[in-house]
């Protein structure tokens, strides 16, 4: 179990783990095992190779890179020498991408290969001029493999790592404007890895399956950080495949793995299999709708840690507790160094049960972001009364659990109700046929708004409106019916596969079959 010390930094975490635990599997993924006092080493080689291109305390380095041991190499490197990593989203193309690089202002660039071979010559010459590592075998540019492989791996030089210090910048998706620059401490990170390390009773027996791209916030704060911390095991995967995941799971025998509501869902439409509820997995942590959550729970035997947060706020903010009374909302109790509180258009605080807009403010020093970087005002626009607005919508109970409902710009009210368009879509989703679902509200005289259910269909699927009509009748009942139903072909997304969901409502009834015309 994790020790009740506190550990405020990533490298103070690493060494302590290599103390207690050096022998124990730290990483593992498809080339083999990497041992505790191994991760230290290569952590060791990327401070220093890193060091000599000039890389010091609080400059940012930029790594554009899928999941690989390398990642975590220079994760913890960067972290040891007190400097920045800036994860960015390796799926990014053209000008998106650009845009990232170049507003980190990054003095070292580390890419894999085939992203940096993705641009075009004109893209590749607005790249920064700065030392650039490629990992990938057939580049001619500076190879990070060698690099790597020929630096010291004694421990690098420090200007004194503390617990204030930026650790990583993580970009938001940009759903609504151009994508925001967090900036974390160590000690938001290493909180976060104790209390929910605590809360899965994670041991240095457990092995947490990776499978979510390593530059976005749930992998890393949610499966890496609390893994370590305790001594366990690292399974990476280079990404979440459905036809894989079990096998995967099987072969590396791993107990926990960290999800969004996607995953569960492709799951889920899985032919079952004989006796697939035997498997490793005993948690998963994550959020997703209550129905998808149970029957996961219920078909592959795996208890469901439920959570709600954003990266701004320590990634998981709340999480369900596994002992204990049962929270009543969904998405469970805030973690102690966080006050919640739900609040009207105005900011006043709602009477428990009642719908507003999810506040967050910090009870000790450096566990939330920082601010976004280079943009002072969207950071104050965002801290209004001395509280982080979320623009998510909510509500909180009596017993100080939290429920949450949706981004407050993707909020219906029809018949003076407001309605949580997540639990629509989980139910939704669990129809044969249904590949993705999003629901959102367009106006609509004397109710105020309709529910039009977004649907892209599985391939030779035959799945109807008034089959999802039905569906959600029998399910949630009329009220919470969806009265249109359009079918597309694919959704508009961000580069980090988030649906723009303003772009649905702007279709208002376009292409739309009306399930009352048909009742």
């Amino acid at each position: 179990m994790v020790s009740e010390t506190i550990l405020d930094t990533l490298p103070s975490i690493l060494n302590r783990s290599v103390q207690q635990h050096g022998a124990n599997t730290a990483l593992s993924d498809g080339f083999g095992h990497v041992d505790y006092e191994t991760l230290d080493r290569w952590s060791n080689k990327a401070a220093n190779a890193l060091g000599e291109l000039g890389v010091g305390k609080g400059d940012r380095v930029a790594l554009v890179m899928g999941n690989c041991r390398e990642f975590v190499f220079l994760w913890f490197g960067l972290a040891k020498i007190g400097a920045v990593h800036v994860a960015i989203n390796a799926r990014l193309k053209g000008d998106a991408l650009l845009y990232q690089i170049r507003h980190c202002d990054p003095c070292c660039l580390v890419i894999d290969e085939e992203v940096l071979h993705s641009l075009e010559i004109e893209e590749r010459e607005q790249l920064p001029k700065i030392p650039t590592l490629v990992r990938g075998s057939g580049s001619a540019e500076m190879s990070l493999g060698s690099v790597l492989e020929n630096a010291s791996d004694a421990e690098p030089k420090t200007q004194g790592v503390v617990a204030s210090d930026a650790l990583v910048i993580m970009y938001t998706s940009g759903t609504t404007g151009s994508p925001k620059g967090v900036v974390i401490p160590h000690f938001a990170y290493a909180r976060a890895a104790q209390d929910l390390a605590r809360v899965m009773a994670l041991t240095e027996r457990d092995c947490m399956y990776v499978c979510l791209p390593l530059y976005h916030g749930n992998p890393q704060v949610m499966g890496v950080m609390p893994t370590l911390t305790v001594g366990g095991q690292i399974a990476l995967s280079t990404r979440f495949s459905a036809s894989r995941f079990w096998e995967e799971v099987a072969a590396y025998r791993a107990t926990t793995f960290t999800h969004i509501g996607s995953i569960l869902g492709i799951l889920l439409k899985q032919p079952p299999v004989e006796d697939e509820e035997i498997n490793t997995l005993r948690l998963a942590l994550g959020g997703a709708s209550k129905p998808m959550v149970e029957e996961f729970s219920r078909r592959f035997s795996c208890e469901m840690l439920d959570g709600w947060g954003m990266i701004e706020v320590g990634c998981n903010t709340t999480v369900t507790p596994r002992v204990g009374v049962p929270p009543t909302g969904q998405h469970g109790f805030p973690r102690d160094c966080f006050e919640i509180r739900v609040v009207s258009q105005d900011d006043r605080p709602q009477p428990p049960g009642s719908v507003g807009e999810i506040l967050v403010r910090p009870t000790m020093p450096n566990v939330m972001f920082q601010g976004y970087f280079n943009d002072p005002d969207r950071t104050l626009g965002k801290m209004k009364n001395l509280w982080f607005h979320t623009g998510d919508r909510g509500r909180m109970w009596d017993d100080g659990s939290v429920e949450f409902l949706g981004r407050d710009e993707d909020a219906v009210r029809r018949n003076g109700e407001n309605i949580s368009v997540e639990m629509i879509e989980g139910e939704i989703a669990l129809i044969d046929g249904v590949s993705e679902v999003a629901v959102v509200g367009v106006p609509a005289e004397l109710v105020g708004q309709e529910l039009v259910a977004c649907v892209v269909r599985d391939p030779n699927s035959s799945l109807s409106a008034l089959d999802i009509a039905r569906w959600t009748n029998d399910r949630l009942g009329h009220s919470l019916s969806p009265r249109y139903v359009r079918f597309m072909p694919s959704f508009p997304k961000t580069a980090s596969e988030k649906v723009q969901r303003f772009k649905l409502r702007e279709l208002g009834l376009e292409g739309a079959l009306d399930c009352h015309a048909t009742t």
